[in-house]
């Protein structure tokens, strides 16, 4: 049983850096656009519609403060990827 489980970790963790991939490419080409428009990288507002999103989303058994501060790295890395894009 456990090692089931620990395959479907495995094909989870697999979607989750293939999403996580897809997410950076698109932010690449936001920080592109950003650059062209004269626009700043960081959006505060957008980050905390983008974290009240994934509050209203989340439904457990991770807690909302947990979410968010998995979305907080999500959300620095990303700008990373804007600002060398």
């Amino acid at each position: 049983m456990i090692d089931e489980l620990r395959n479907r970790i495995d094909e989870i963790d697999r979607d989750l850096v293939r999403l996580l991939n897809d997410r950076g490419k698109v932010a690449a080409q936001i920080g592109e656009e950003k650059r062209k428009t004269g626009r700043e990288i960081t959006d505060t507002q957008r980050e905390e519609e983008v974290l009240s999103r994934v509050k209203e989303a989340n439904y457990g058994p991770f807690s909302d403060p947990q979410i968010v501060e998995i979305y907080r790295k999500i959300i620095l890395e990303t700008k990373n990827l804007e600002e060398v894009s």
